[in-house]
Formats: C-alpha cells, sequence, structure tokens
C-alpha cells in the first residue's frame, strides 16, 4: 500500500533529508546521532528507500531553526568566518 503522506512526491521528503543535512554541515553518522538514528536510516531516507518518519522531519527542522536563531544572535559589527565542511558522506 502506498504511503499517502509522500504519495505527492516521494522523494520530496528524502530530499529534504539531505539538502538540510548538507546545509547543516554534517554527514549522515553526525546527523543520525544527533536525532538519535542509525546511520543506516539516513542513508535509506536520502535514497527514498524509506520515508523520514514526521518525529524525525521535526527533529531535523529543529536543528535547523537552531541554526538560524544562533546566526541571529551575531552582531552586526562583528567579523564573521564561514568554515566550509564537506561531507565526506
Amino acid at each position: 500500500m502506498e504511503n499517502k503522506k509522500f504519495s505527492r512526491n516521494y522523494s520530496e521528503g528524502n530530499e529534504y533529508v539531505k539538502t538540510s543535512r548538507l546545509s547543516l554541515g554534517m554527514t549522515q553518522r553526525e546527523l543520525a546521532e544527533v536525532i538519535g538514528v542509525t546511520q543506516t536510516s539516513v542513508a535509506r531516507w536520502e535514497t527514498a528507500i524509506r520515508n523520514p518518519s514526521d518525529r524525525n522531519i521535526n527533529k531535523i527542522r529543529n536543528l535547523l531553526d537552531k541554526r538560524i536563531l544562533n546566526l541571529k544572535d551575531i552582531p552586526s559589527d562583528a567579523t564573521v568566518i564561514v568554515i566550509i565542511k564537506t561531507p565526506s558522506n
């Protein structure tokens, strides 16, 4: 039976996971540890073998929200150095 939640665009949730992980500069393993799942689960989401649950999507969303809030706390006259981490996965 098809999962109705992702029937509009099956890969929508899966693509969100990968895009979010890369924007956070995390490996699959790092993201998995933070949200409390296995690296295999993250890999399966990203390759559309499985769909992430609403709960796990919300955990990823919360990570992104925290990152945005942290950026807002930087004073406007501060010098910001950006380090780009290349994910190994």
